[in-house]
């Protein structure tokens, strides 16, 4: 068979090298993500609130929810739930981010039986949650094995002036609202809330002979508190704060009659030397290295983070075309992690690939031969395309890459072995087409048997579908079992062309 092949070598050489192009389509069919979800049995539930909701109230939601999530007879899939109220709960593991504490937000950790019932959960709490506490915007995630959350979209908004850069964040939710399958989209601004500005009439508070810390200290005291002593106890040093009872601080017009005084002076109600006036305003304003910066986030129901992105581009090209001088928009969530990550592998790639090439000079005294050891590389990726689409729920992510370089690792091994092999045929021989195939013949068995081996030994892994390296294990076995019949087509006939018979050099 080998002679056969080495003979039709101007055909066999050609046709191995075309289904590299097959590999490149499949591999374009492939669903790209950068790390998987978690198969942790465990379920993160955000509540938020809108903005200028105080702690009672989420308190009162996540009370609500959690008689809820620990009935038995309606969710018998939960062990237990904990909830919390204007905090995010402990880091318990690595990649975890909770959330920032705001009193309008709170968030449960829930623990289920199994791993399956996460995604049941997940949609009864969807549907709960729409039906029972429509005020509050209720958000189920799923672990996540990455740094950031596995699938989400994000989208920043860079500008100056507050009322533009809402008004695209807008424009861009109602964009990918029209996407079918788009699900918690929102901003990270959220809604303004009311405040009430105090407007000094300073020619009358110096008349009355206070100014404007004295009204902003009064102010304080009354609503947020002033911290007046400190009462010890042993080592412990307790402030002693002091402020207006509750019915005092959330009515409007106990402020108006607040009396101010300063030192020496008669108090005088605030109402006498100020006005007030109620303007909606947003709480929260992102920064991003001093730049004012919305961001946009959302996911989708079925789609991976690369392809729900892919869909939305011409939406993002359209508004980034339209926005006013100095306004920019930036991808953020899976897509820059992804990107960031790619990019510290790749910037050190070019340095190991050339200490490759250079290693492969040294050891064959030659040009030629570690360039035919490296055209077997672009050989894989049939392999490792047609693995990834025929296996179920495979995507090709961080771990796939790191698959991929293991993989050159092992395919060059063998074309080394295989070349190393002719060489010695050779000079036994001195007929090059006799060495190739001879050498081909002879370590036909151990490379077949060394990649059977490895395939076998990443069995388990794919057959489990571990949660992290099922994508490594597949892209390994799957390059592998085709790329080794390919190399040891592809060498011994490339050798062949390559060398022709010449007459042999001693070594």
């Amino acid at each position: 068979g080998m002679g056969f092949l080495v003979r039709w070598r101007w055909i066999a050489v050609p046709v191995a090298f075309a289904t590299i192009a097959l590999g490149v389509l499949l591999m374009a069919g492939v669903s790209k993500t950068f790390f998987p979800a978690s198969e942790r049995s465990q379920l993160q539930i955000v509540v938020e609130l809108p903005v200028g909701a105080n702690t009672y109230a989420t308190r009162e939601v996540v009370q609500r929810l959690s008689g809820w999530l620990t009935d038995r007879e309606k969710n018998p899939e939960i062990v237990d739930a904990i909830g919390y109220v204007g905090t995010g709960g402990p880091r318990f593991y690595l990649s975890l981010s909770p959330i920032d504490g705001f009193p309008n937000k709170g968030y449960f950790i829930v623990n289920l039986q199994s791993y399956p019932d996460v995604d049941k959960l997940v949609d009864k709490v969807r549907v709960f949650a729409a039906a029972q506490i429509p005020e509050a915007r209720i958000t189920p995630k799923k672990m996540s094995m990455g740094p950031g959350e596995a699938g989400l979209v994000e989208y920043r908004l860079y500008g100056s002036n507050v009322n533009d850069l809402k008004r695209v964040a807008d424009e861009l939710q109602m964009a990918i609202r029209g996407v079918p399958g788009a699900r918690d989209v929102k901003d990270d601004w959220e809604n303004p809330s009311v405040t009430i500005r105090v407007i000094i009439d300073q020619e009358a508070a110096r008349r009355a002979g206070v100014t404007s810390s004295d009204i902003a200290q009064a102010l304080n005291a009354q609503l947020a508190g002033l911290q007046i002593t400190d009462y010890r106890v042993g080592d412990l040093s307790i402030p002693v704060m002091v402020r207006a009872e509750g019915d005092a601080r959330r009515n409007i017009d106990r402020l108006r009659t607040l009396n101010v005084a300063r030192a020496g002076n008669a108090a005088v109600p605030l109402l006498q030397i100020a006005d007030f006036e109620g303007a909606p305003q947003y709480s929260r304003i992102k920064r991003q290295n001093l730049e004012r910066v919305v961001t946009v986030s959302a996911k989708h129901a079925t789609d991976s983070a690369a392809s729900f992105d892919a869909r939305l581009a011409p939406s993002v090209a359209e508004l980034s075309a339209g926005l006013p001088f100095g306004y920019r928009i930036e991808r953020g969530g899976e897509i820059e992690d992804s990107g960031d990550a790619n990019q510290k592998l790749a910037s050190n790639m070019p340095l190991a690939f050339g200490l490759m090439v250079l290693v492969l000079i040294w050891q064959f005294n030659s040009f030629i031969k570690p360039a035919l050891i490296i055209s077997v590389i672009p050989l894989t990726i049939t392999g490792v395309g047609l693995a990834l689409v025929i296996a179920p729920g495979a995507n090709f992510g961080f771990m796939s890459i790191l698959g991929f370089l293991a993989l050159m690792g092992i395919v060059i091994n063998n074309a080394i072995i295989l070349i190393d092999r002719i060489e010695e045929e050779r000079l036994v021989r001195g007929s090059v087409a006799e060495a190739v195939v001879e050498a081909g013949v002879r370590r036909l068995r151990p490379i077949i048997m060394t990649t059977c081996t490895t395939a076998l030994g990443l069995a388990p892994i794919i057959i489990a579908r571990d949660v992290l390296f099922y994508d490594l294990a597949l892209v390994i076995a799957g390059g592998l079992l085709i790329g080794t019949v390919l190399t040891l087509v592809v060498i011994p006939c490339l050798y062949a062309m390559v060398y022709r018979d010449r007459p042999v050099a001693p070594a």
